[in-house]
């Protein structure tokens, strides 16, 4: 593309230095040749209103403005494939998974071990708040013997017993042919000793099997429950009677009052009793602290084996990553195709499921259609006329009749030089939601730089350049002509130049005779370009460059309309 741009200029600007070099001596030496001769070679042009635009064009491949590829993203085996040669994709949708037995296993090892760390924590952190021994019930509190302030003690040894006095119970023996009215909430009154009045309970259970006296007799146990008002306790002879049919039954011998229920108070860290809340005989509540268990070591031990827990997370969750990152998925909507891996051949054919493949090994690529891109050279003339968020009109060789629209995007700030000139790329984007534009396709894209409408046009070859001004020569109504006369000038296009002073519209004026000379160099066409994008005027002194012109087209590939 850059060596027709580059062609395009050579000739446009050749033209003009060919046109110049005739005006120049035009000028000079226009007072010693005959008029005759020069008013018969001689054409105008009118000075009218038009459209002038200033555009930077470039020709070019289209390419997806997202593109990437699709590789292996470590050794292993596939053990799924959901690739085909060409298919349409959803972001997210997997496209392959691999299989990496040693790091699958890898990662299941660490899993164990946090596990197994995670959970000697929970110990240590259950011990940091056993150091509060609690009641476990309500009950009557009954301490080991030795237990004291400065006693150690180690998990799990018993610290004592909390026996529920609320309800005590007592086993007592009946004959069996007596017992055998009895049931469940049979009224038993309790006559325990050493207390006047007797106490009601209830018959909780009755024996099945039957046991001898001394005598003989058979007789089966009978347990009773009885209320306890605060007076009873455990320990204490009761004997019971029955009241059935008129007849009162007796038990055959007194038992002691047991309690209940007793729940062992079992110490749940080690250490070293510091203090004690309660003392042997005392009645507690439920959650009431009934020690205080000191242990130094034990902040340290749980800091330790947080900091292991931290250490092997990292190493599960290093190891999920790399487990995780053998399922690839389609990185955003488009298009996957092996095309970009290998036009001719497919890739997919050597990837079956089961074969082994290595890191990086290329599948194809996902390309997002959506919006294209077209990179357009601009010389290093023109950089500073190009910038993001310029319009841009594309026609495509393959598409003809329709014009896309399109907007720079990016403009690259390293070059490429090939013949002494620096080419940038600037990037075109164009919308591509219907899917006409494919990779690959050939587009051309005009950047518009100015667009003016309805001002001053005249023929740029109308134009004298000396001494960093720019001239015409007028024909006036009579006939007569005006040398020299200043104009201000805006911008150019090839054929074009706007004129903001010195002239007005329906002017006449003069298009010098244009002699044939060689073609300048591109350094001449490369200096009579910069001189125009900077003001338009010639250096100092009036100096032309060999076989220069007086005027020239626009600084950019444009053109006027």
């Amino acid at each position: 593309m850059s060596w027709k741009r580059k062609t395009k200029w050579t000739l446009a600007i050749a033209a003009v230095i060919v046109s110049g070099g005739g005006g120049t001596y035009w000028y000079i030496t226009g007072a010693n040749r005959p008029a005759a001769t020069a008013q018969a070679a001689e054409s105008t042009a009118t000075v009218q209103k038009g459209n002038i635009r200033l555009s930077v064009s470039g020709t070019s491949q289209f390419q997806t403005q997202r593109m990437q590829n699709i590789t292996a993203p470590a050794d292993g085996v596939i053990r799924t494939m959901n690739l085909t040669r060409s298919q349409p994709v959803k972001q997210g949708d997997v496209l392959l998974q691999l299989s990496d037995s040693a790091t699958e296993a890898s990662l299941k090892d660490a899993q164990t071990t946090l596990a197994k760390l995670q959970q000697d924590l929970d110990e240590l952190l259950n011990e940091q708040q056993s150091l509060r021994i609690v009641a476990p019930g309500d009950g009557k509190l009954t301490l080991g013997a030795n237990i004291d302030v400065g006693s150690s003690i180690s998990q799990s040894a018993k610290v004592g017993t909390v026996s529920a006095n609320a309800t005590l119970t007592v086993k007592l023996l009946f004959p069996v042919e007596e017992a055998a009215p009895f049931a469940a909430g049979t009224p038993v009154d309790l006559a325990v000793a050493g207390y006047a009045l007797s106490r009601t309970g209830t018959v909780k259970t009755v024996g099945t099997e039957w046991k001898p006296d001394a005598s003989g007799n058979r007789l089966v146990e009978v347990e009773v429950e009885v209320a306890n008002d605060g007076t009873l306790d455990a320990g204490l002879d009761a004997s019971g009677s029955v009241a059935v049919g008129g007849r009162e039954l007796k038990s055959t011998a007194t038992a002691k009052l047991e309690y209940a229920k007793t729940v062992a108070l079992l110490s749940e860290t080690s250490g070293t009793v510091v203090e004690l809340k309660k003392k042997t005989g005392d009645v507690v509540r439920a959650g009431e602290t009934i020690a205080l268990i000191a242990n130094d070591t034990l902040p340290a031990s749980i800091a330790s084996k947080q900091n292991e827990i931290a250490r092997q997370m990292r190493t599960v969750d290093d190891l999920q990553k790399r487990v995780d990152e053998l399922t690839v998925i389609a990185p955003f909507d488009g298009v996957f195709s092996t095309d970009f891996a290998n036009q001719k051949t497919n890739v997919l054919a050597n990837f079956p499921v089961g074969a082994s493949v290595e890191a990086g090994a290329l599948f194809g690529a996902v390309a997002s259609l959506d919006v294209m891109t077209l990179p357009v050279q601009v010389d290093e003339l023109d950089l500073t006329s190009i910038k993001p968020g310029l319009q841009a009109e594309v026609t495509v060789d393959a598409i003809s009749g329709k014009r896309f629209e399109g907007e720079v995007i990016q403009v690259s700030t390293v070059g490429t030089t090939t013949n002494g000139v620096t080419y940038y790329d600037a990037i075109v984007a164009v919308d591509n939601k219907d899917q006409q534009l494919k990779y690959g396709m050939t587009g051309t894209a005009e950047v518009l730089i100015q667009d003016k409408r309805n001002v001053l046009v005249l023929p740029v070859e109308a134009l004298r350049i000396q001494r960093g001004a720019a001239t015409v020569t007028v024909l006036r109504e009579d006939g007569t002509r005006e040398e020299n006369v200043p104009v201000q000038i805006g911008i150019r296009s090839k054929t074009q130049v706007e004129v903001t002073g010195g002239l007005k519209e329906g002017d006449r004026v003069v298009i010098p005779t244009r002699q044939t000379t060689p073609n300048g160099t591109q350094q001449q066409i490369d200096a009579l370009r910069q001189q125009f994008q900077q003001g338009g005027g010639m250096p100092q002194g009036g100096g032309l460059p060999q076989g220069g012109a007086p005027g020239g087209g626009g600084g950019a590939a444009g053109g006027g309309r």
